[in-house]
């Protein structure tokens, strides 16, 4: 078995026993892996991995987006829905002009988040 295929098996295990927070502080974790690996092969041009990495960065915020209650219509669902929003917009820029500058605020964007993700007792882990 080679070394991805374990590495994804390891994944879908981790998200099976995941607590709800878990599962949101795993997809910043990847969002954030995924635009430095973005930043990585953009300084190397390659082109094609960079794209399929900002592809990945897009995909992880909109099922962020997705798990957002909208119907709640707090302040906090309202700027996160925003933020993913711009986030995307940053993500579609930065692969269009090979900007190292727009990953680099995208990850600042995701890394201040996550933080504050981390911060939160998981409820979950109580019972």
């Amino acid at each position: 078995m080679g070394i991805e295929r374990y590495k994804k098996i390891n994944v879908e295990t981790e998200i099976a026993e995941a607590t709800p927070l878990r599962i949101i502080q795993m997809l910043y974790s990847g969002a954030i892996r995924k635009t430095f690996e973005a930043k990585g092969a953009m300084e190397r041009k390659d082109y094609i991995k960079k794209s399929e990495l900002i592809s990945g960065v897009i995909s992880i915020i909109m099922e962020l987006e997705r798990s957002l209650d909208t119907s709640s219509g707090t302040a906090l669902v309202v700027n996160l829905s925003n933020l993913y929003i711009y986030i995307r917009d940053v993500a579609f820029q930065a692969n269009m002009e090979n900007s190292p500058e727009k990953l680099d605020e995208i990850a600042n964007l995701l890394l201040t988040v996550k933080e504050a993700w981390d911060t939160i007792e998981d409820p979950d882990l109580k019972k």
